[in-house]
C-alpha cells in the first residue's frame, strides 16, 4: 500500500502574474494572486524581480511589503487546506484544490459583517481574472490602487470597516484622507504604501471604481441599489474635476529633441529620449509600445508606406479596433537603430524627465503646480511618457479628418479623442482669413 505524503504548494511568476501552484498525478494547478512583477529578465531568462531561491518577490517591487503579505498569506491557505487534508488521510487533486480555494473566496462574500478590504480584495481578484481572460492586465493598475488605499485608510483610522459602513459617511472620510499627505508614523508603526494628495482626476477615478464595487455587492446581494446610487451622488456632488492645462510638444520640438547631442557621461539618456520620440510619431500608449512587434508591420496597398495595425492592448477586451499607424523616417530611423528591438525602461516617467533636463530644451514655467512645492513647475517637469500620445493627437488634430485620426489612435468616441487635444496651442488663423476675406 502506497503511503500518502504530505503535498505542498509554491508560488512562481507565470509571465509577470505570481500564481500558487500545485500539482498531482502530473496536473498541475495554477491559482493567481493578483501580484504582478516586472518583465526585466536577466540573460539568463530569469526575472529580475522573482527570488528564485525563497519562492517570492524581491524587495525592489512596487508595493513590496503589501504585495508579500497577500502571496504569502494565499500560499499558508494553500497548505492549510493540504495539512487538514492529510491529517484525514486525503490528498486532493490539483482541481479540488483550486476548487476549495476558490470556495474560500466566495465564503468571504456571504455576510454584510465582512470588511470592506477583504470585499474588495475579492472584487479585485474578480476584476484580474476578466482582464486577464481579455489579454488586458494593465487595466488593473487603478483598482490595485485603490486596494492599497482602503488598506492604508483602515491602518490610518485604526479599524477595518465593514460593509454595512460603505456609506456617504465613509466616502466623505475616504475623500478627505485621498487629499492629505499620506506620512509614515513610525512611532506607532504606521507604513503607508500610497501618498496621499490626491487631485480631482485621480479622486473621481477611484470613486468610479467604488461604484463598480457597489455593483459587485448588489451582484452578491449584500448592497441594494440605494447604495450604489449614494456613492454616485456623493462622487457627482463632491468631486469637482478642474480644467488642467495639457502640456504637449509641437514638431519643432520633437525635431529639436531628437536631433541633441548628449554628452558621453550622459548617452544612457538617448534610450529613453528616442522612445518618448517614437511616441510622439506613432501615438502608442507605452504598454503598446512596450508590446511592439515587427510581425504587425506592413506596407499600405495605394502608398506602400509601412502601416503598423495591430489591436491596442488597453481595449482588447472592450471596443477592439485596432490602430493603424503610419510609420514615418524618424519612427523607421529609431526601429533600425534598435533592429526592432526597443527598449525597455524600469521607471520611463523618472528618466523622460531627467532626459529632458539635460537638453535645456524645456525650461519655460508652464501653468502647472507642485502639488509637494506649490511652485509653478517647469515644462520638462510635466513631461510623461503620455504626453507622447497626447503630443500626437494634438500636432494632427488641426490637420487630419477626425475619422483618420481615429484609426491612427485606435479611438471608438470622438469625445475621448478630445480629452488628449492641448487646447493652449496658438489659434491657426489662415483657414478662416483664407475663407471669409473679401477676395479682391
Amino acid at each position: 500500500m502506497n503511503k500518502l505524503k504530505l503535498k505542498r504548494v509554491i508560488a512562481k511568476p507565470n509571465n509577470t502574474s505570481i500564481c500558487i501552484y500545485y500539482s498531482k498525478d502530473g496536473i498541475e494547478m495554477m491559482f493567481p494572486t493578483g501580484i504582478s512583477i516586472s518583465p526585466e529578465k536577466y540573460k539568463s531568462g530569469l526575472y529580475k524581480e522573482w527570488d528564485y531561491k525563497d519562492n517570492m518577490i524581491k524587495p525592489e517591487v512596487k508595493d513590496y511589503l503589501t504585495s508579500k503579505s497577500a502571496i504569502e498569506k494565499l500560499v499558508k491557505r494553500g497548505n492549510d487546506i493540504l495539512t487538514d487534508l492529510f491529517n484525514n488521510n486525503v490528498v486532493p487533486s490539483a482541481q479540488e484544490l483550486k476548487s476549495l480555494l476558490s470556495q474560500e473566496q466566495k465564503i468571504i462574500l456571504s455576510s454584510t459583517n465582512q470588511t470592506i478590504i477583504d470585499l474588495f480584495t475579492s472584487f479585485h481578484k474578480s476584476k484580474e481574472e476578466q482582464f486577464i481572460a481579455n489579454g488586458t492586465p494593465i487595466s488593473l493598475k487603478d483598482f490595485t490602487s485603490t486596494k492599497n488605499l482602503i488598506i492604508d485608510f483602515d491602518l490610518y483610522k485604526g479599524e477595518s470597516f465593514k460593509i454595512y459602513q460603505f456609506n456617504t459617511i465613509w466616502c466623505k472620510e475616504m475623500l478627505n484622507y485621498m487629499k492629505i499627505p499620506h506620512e509614515d508614523d513610525i512611532i506607532n508603526g504606521k507604513y503607508y504604501v500610497t501618498d496621499g494628495k490626491l487631485g480631482g482626476k485621480a479622486s473621481k477615478k477611484r470613486f468610479d471604481i467604488f461604484v463598480q464595487f457597489a455593483e459587485f455587492l448588489k451582484s452578491h446581494k449584500l448592497v441594494n441599489q440605494d447604495t450604489i446610487d449614494e456613492i454616485k451622488k456623493f462622487r457627482k456632488t463632491n468631486i469637482k474635476v478642474p480644467k488642467t492645462d495639457k502640456i504637449t510638444l509641437d514638431i519643432d520640438e520633437i525635431y529639436s529633441l531628437y536631433d541633441f547631442e548628449f554628452e558621453e557621461n550622459d548617452k544612457k539618456y538617448e534610450k529613453i529620449r528616442d522612445t518618448f520620440v517614437f511616441l510622439c510619431l506613432t501615438g502608442m500608449r507605452y504598454g503598446d509600445y512596450q508590446n511592439f512587434d515587427k510581425r504587425f508591420i506592413q506596407p499600405n496597398k495605394l502608398t506602400n508606406v509601412l502601416v503598423y495595425e495591430r489591436k491596442a492592448v488597453k481595449t482588447k477586451g472592450s471596443s477592439g479596433i485596432n490602430y493603424k499607424i503610419p510609420l514615418c523616417d524618424i519612427v523607421i530611423e529609431i526601429l533600425e537603430k534598435y533592429n526592432y528591438k526597443l527598449p525597455y525602461h524600469l521607471k520611463p516617467n523618472i528618466d523622460i524627465k531627467d532626459a529632458l533636463e539635460i537638453t535645456e530644451l524645456f525650461d519655460e514655467p508652464t501653468n502647472i503646480v507642485d502639488k509637494k512645492t506649490g511652485n509653478e513647475k517647469l515644462k520638462y517637469e510635466c513631461i510623461s511618457m503620455h504626453k507622447g500620445r497626447d503630443s500626437f493627437i494634438t500636432n494632427l488634430v488641426d490637420s487630419t479628418p477626425l475619422n483618420t485620426l481615429m484609426k491612427y489612435t485606435g479611438h471608438s468616441k470622438l469625445s475621448t479623442l478630445q480629452g488628449y487635444i492641448d487646447t493652449n496651442r496658438e489659434v491657426e488663423t489662415d483657414p478662416i482669413i483664407k475663407a471669409f476675406n473679401r477676395k479682391l
